[in-house]
């Protein structure tokens, strides 16, 4: 209580910890049982319980006897639930029944099971591809058990203690000097940023002339095009400083003779196809051969780039793998030694429409608005019950701000006073059956959405002129298709009216969507309020039912451009503060001040952040899978090259 008031005094409320637990007297927490638990519940010493027998027909009489074999644990689900049922409903949704049980209320009991591996049959069930073991996951556990990546590198890099010390010291060196003649270019470029700003506005009042704008503009991109390579070659040395400190510290705790641990996980590769699409994994143990074998005339593969957030759920973008080939190709064009970059391929990139998903679009397809307008109203009925949730209110506060003892006692009086009152009408019959109502309808609309998702990763792959050709066009009034005599009618989750396609879809090629997903968080958890969180989560285990799932490291994502592959800055705005017009930045928007970059010269400057990060993100992920050798592209990736070793770069 007294470090809560410390922190309340110095304004960071935020990090005060609960002094009591607060439970919410709306949540069903659900019961756990398992062959164990359903004899303590049902089968105990008192009366009016049941007796069961094993399989041998003795009477069981303790939990022991039920814990020493599985056909005892079987006895005692089969002696209440009709295990035909349950093996049945395991079996469609693959998995084999595991004797474990959540009851959650009486329309509602989950069952446990393991997942039957693909082509495998078991008691006559087969896979059927849901639900999918995720392997990243289980990868992403054995990376977080690794602490000692810095001493394995140090080690595999096969240098003494003295040489890590001193390339430490020397590349701490070169940063400093690198510092040193970036400073007055920074200076520059800033003073120069100022004058076109102000000239700008003058000649927006009638104050100036559009002659001295575009000389301090040309002026400004000189400026801009010294000082471009002093940073890149400064971030370098930055990442080469770092890398070589952290050997330094590692190597002070190696002994003499270790060798390096072996990786915890594993290398086997996730491979997935037609008949199977369904993985999740790492994008560097992501293995698309047999897909990219079984692409023909009717068969295509395309890419999306997903970026979770804090403001909106996700922002996914959609491209091609011949896109996605123009940008890798373009990196080491750029990078290249020859100064000839005309016969780059830069008038085909496209600008990139993202598709957004956000918890505002969920709660109108799950209906969650109208159940939360159906629960206030029935509040409005109950005044005894609106009253002792206001009370509770003012006794978590009073908790939260208690500094004694007995004002916590009195707060927790009033809340055990309302508890009764309270969970009459959470628990009621109706609550429980609109909360039963709600989950079905969210799982629902996540499946919608996700396949609207899917469905706008798949339009991205431009059909070939001859397909398109010999495709039927469909009567733009009713949809009506001479070649099928029927009519063709899609629409969208968000969209309240129906549409119709402009061509017949059946001639249209099988689309496999690929989907890059960043691996850096979902924004649920983070300290950034006022935006409405519903998981993130839920939408990748949800495409990873229907297609492959590459998670993807973000290293770099949101600060380049992903047509020069030069760092990013934020947008900015003249805005009017306390009566001042000052230039602000706008924080959802990033622009390329690179004067050689393809979009600044068609006028391109300014993009979404998220839309370039989802864009990034699919061409990090897409240069790691198509490389031989699963090595991303050198702007994206974590790795530098170890000291000792020399390494070279191709184009994919």
């Amino acid at each position: 209580m007294i470090a809560n008031s410390v922190l309340r005094a110095a304004g960071y409320s935020h990090f005060t910890q609960k002094v009591s637990p607060q439970l919410s007297t709306a949540s069903l927490h659900g019961l756990q049982l398992g062959a164990v638990g359903v004899y303590e519940t049902l089968c105990s010493r008192n009366k009016r319980q049941f007796d069961v027998r094993d399989s041998n027909g003795e009477l069981i009489t303790n939990y022991l006897t039920v814990q020493s074999s599985t056909a005892n644990k079987r006895t005692m689900f089969a002696s209440f639930l009709d295990m035909t049922n349950v093996n049945k409903i395991c079996g469609e949704h693959g998995l084999i029944f595991r004797d474990r049980i959540t009851f959650v209320d009486e329309w509602t009991v989950r069952l446990t099971g393991r997942v039957i591996p693909n082509g495998k049959e078991n008691n006559g069930n087969i896979r059927n591809g849901h639900p999918v073991v995720s392997r990243y996951d289980e990868r992403k556990k054995g990376l977080q058990a690794r602490t000692n990546v810095w001493v394995d590198r140090f080690l595999d890099s096969g240098m003494t203690k003295a040489q890590v010390k001193t390339l430490a010291e020397t590349s701490g060196t070169a940063k400093k000097q690198i510092e040193e003649k970036v400073k007055p270019l920074r200076k520059d470029v800033k003073a120069k940023q100022t004058s076109q700003t102000d000239l700008s506005r003058k000649v927006a009042y009638g104050g100036g002339t559009y002659e001295g704008l575009r000389t301090a503009r040309e002026s400004l991109r000189e400026a801009r095009r010294a000082l471009i390579p002093c940073e890149e070659s400064l971030q370098q040395q930055r990442q080469l400083s770092y890398c070589y400190n952290k050997m330094a510290k590692a190597a002070e705790t190696c002994k003499d003779g270790q060798s390096s641990g072996p990786s915890t996980s594993t290398s086997t590769p996730s491979v997935p196809t037609w008949e199977q699409p369904a993985v999740e994994d790492f994008c560097e143990y992501l293995d698309l051969t047999q897909l990219a074998e079984g692409s023909t005339n009717n068969r295509a593969v395309v890419y999306g780039g997903t970026d979770y957030g804090v403001c909106k759920m996700s922002e996914t973008v959609g491209m091609t793998e011949a896109e996605l080939q123009r940008h890798i190709n373009r990196y080491y064009q750029l990078h290249s030694d020859s100064t000839d970059n005309q016969g780059m391929d830069l008038d085909q990139s496209r600008a990139m429409k993202p598709k957004t998903i956000t918890a505002d679009l969920l709660n109108d397809v799950s209906h969650t608005k109208a159940m939360l307008v159906r629960r206030q109203r029935r509040l409005e009925d109950n005044v005894g019950v609106k009253q002792a949730m206001q009370d509770v209110s003012e006794a978590s506060k009073t908790v939260n701000l208690s500094m004694t003892m007995k004002t916590i006692d009195a707060a927790q009086a009033v809340r055990r006073n309302a508890r009764s009152t309270l969970r009459e009408f959470e628990w009621s019959g109706t609550q429980r059956k609109a909360k039963h109502h709600q989950q079905l309808q969210t799982t629902r609309a996540i499946s919608k959405i996700c396949a609207e998702e899917r469905r706008f990763v798949q339009k991205s792959y431009n059909q070939d002129q001859e397909s398109a050709s010999t495709q039927s066009q469909l009567d733009p009034i009713d949809g009506w298709c001479q070649e099928c005599s029927q009519h063709h009618i899609s629409h969208g989750p968000e969209e309240l009216k129906y549409r119709h396609p402009q061509q017949c879809p059946k001639p249209a090629p099988h689309m496999m969507p690929v989907m890059f997903i960043g691996a850096a968080g979902t924004g649920v958890g983070s300290r950034i309020g006022g935006h409405n969180r519903r998981g993130g989560t839920k939408l990748r285990k949800e495409h990873s039912r229907y297609c492959p799932v590459a998670v993807t490291d973000e290293f770099n994502t949101s600060k380049l451009c992903v047509e020069c592959y030069q760092r990013l800055q934020y947008a900015k705005s003249s805005r009017i503060v306390k009566g001042k017009i000052q230039t602000v930045r706008v924080k959802g928007a990033q622009e390329c001040v690179n004067p050689d970059c393809e979009s600044v010269r068609r006028g391109h400057t300014i993009r979404a952040r998220d839309t370039n990060s989802a864009a990034a993100i699919a061409i990090a992920g897409a240069s790691t899978i198509l490389h031989p050798e699963k090595k991303r592209l050198p702007p994206f990736s974590r790795d530098l090259p170890l000291p000792t070793t020399t390494t070279t770069t191709t184009p994919h």
